[in-house]
């Protein structure tokens, strides 16, 4: 479930709902990069990520120190008020400065700062066992085109994207990252067909095999232009799932959505051990957050 707006005493209620109807564990998340007071009223906002970046360049020390702590406050009021899942960090390298959509919300405008500065932010979360998310896979931040509004193409090539766009995300990777979220681009250069969050070449052959991780991968909202002007959302969902996705975001019309998968699962064109596979994530996500919770309670 995710969660955009109200009080944070009401979703701290919508949360404790949702466990009790479930009657179990549930993944609750919102998109709160900036603190949960970016979505929820009560909550602490804080100043955007680059400005840690900005101190990066004089202090990385204490810029890194500062990136923790952010990711601390943000854990901890996500555990009081029920979440336990955050849609960050960010891993987006701003080297574009026309970029509409990142811009701020990226920790800084080159690799080794993204890195670092992301990897610390991460670690913040983890002291609190909330589960984190890498985004937007394999890069939004050098588009001059917003995804909400439009579908951006980048023609870099797999060498180039290795070099520069993929190293945040291969470092907080290898440091636990427990989920990626999916960029609605078009990568010209590898699939000049399909995008990214509806390709299997982005996000089985590069991001599972090549990279290899093997946590949680989330699409970015399907009801997003990039996609919903091409795409209704069942057909969207079902690219989307067939090419490794685990769970789907925030489709137009999830009805259409869960439907159009599972004629998928019936006929046999995506096969069962793929749902199993997203299953089994989904349950060590839940059990790796959980387990955290019983401990410090």
């Amino acid at each position: 479930v995710i969660f955009l707006g109200g009080s944070i005493n009401e979703l701290s209620e919508k949360c404790k709902k949702l466990r009790i109807f479930a009657g179990r564990d549930l993944l609750l998340c919102a998109d709160v990069e900036e603190g949960i007071g970016q979505r929820f009223d009560g909550g602490t906002h804080l100043p955007p990520p680059m400005s840690i970046g900005i101190i990066y360049k004089k202090n990385p020390n204490m810029a890194c120190k500062l990136a923790e702590q952010y990711g601390k406050c943000i854990a901890f009021q996500s555990i009081q008020c029920g979440l336990n899942w955050v849609l960050a960090p960010v891993c987006d390298i701003n080297n574009n400065p026309r970029n509409p959509v990142i811009n701020m919300r990226a920790w800084g405008e080159d690799p080794n700062t993204v890195s670092e500065l992301a990897c610390a932010f991460q670690k913040g979360l983890k002291s609190y066992g909330v589960l984190s998310c890498l985004k937007h896979f394999p890069g939004h931040g050098d588009t001059t085109l917003d995804s909400h509004l439009g579908l951006p193409i980048i023609s870099r090539k797999l060498d180039e994207l290795n070099d520069y766009e993929l190293l945040p995300f291969k470092k907080a990777i290898l440091n636990g990252a427990d989920s990626v979220m999916t960029a609605h681009l078009l990568l010209s250069e590898i699939d000049p067909y399909l995008p990214s969050t509806l390709s299997p070449k982005i996000l089985y052959n590069l991001l599972r095999m090549e990279i290899g991780f093997d946590g949680l991968i989330v699409t970015d909202a399907l009801l997003m232009k990039a996609i919903s002007t091409k795409y209704d959302s069942g057909k969207a969902s079902a690219l989307a799932f067939s090419a490794g996705a685990d769970i789907i975001m925030m489709p137009s019309d999830p009805d259409e959505a869960i439907d159009a998968i599972a004629a998928e699962l019936i006929s046999g064109n995506i096969p069962l051990s793929k749902l199993e596979n997203s299953l089994n994530r989904r349950r060590n996500a839940l059990l790796k957050s959980s387990k955290f919770r019983r401990h410090k309670d």
